[in-house]
């Protein structure tokens, strides 16, 4: 029995050693509403959760809005994402809203999300 006792003892361990373990920052969450710091332009992840693809709406100009879908793996400090099926939602049809197609990567340090495009750019939100 106690050799029994023993053998579970050690399976626990491992699986909790084992276990993944989840980066969260201090201060802001990735779930957020963030604001571009530049153009303050609001970028809602409220209604987003891990390895599901949400819909977004995003302000190209002011003549239309482009509605993508929208992909976040990983943590909620860093990851990876990926934008696609964008299409035009409200305004001028010629928008080229296939440009937002995208993958890259995310960095949140709790006070800054910082989006690394794998084309190349970066975008900062606070």
């Amino acid at each position: 029995m106690k050799i029994l006792l023993v053998i579970i003892a050690i399976v626990l361990m491992a699986c909790n050693s084992s276990s993944k373990k989840i980066s969260k920052p201090a201060g802001k969450p990735l779930f957020s509403v963030w604001h571009h710091t530049l153009t303050n332009d609001a970028l809602d992840l409220t209604e987003t959760s891990f390895e599901h693809s949400t819909a977004m709406n995003i302000h190209v100009s002011s003549e239309g809005a482009c509605r993508c879908e929208l992909t976040l793996n990983g943590d909620d400090s860093s990851g990876s994402f990926e934008l696609n099926n964008c299409i035009v939602h409200t305004g001028d049809s010629d928008l080229e809203c296939n440009v937002l197609n995208n993958t890259g990567d995310y960095t949140n340090t709790g006070s800054v999300l910082i989006l690394t495009s794998s084309v190349g750019g970066e975008l900062k939100y606070k």
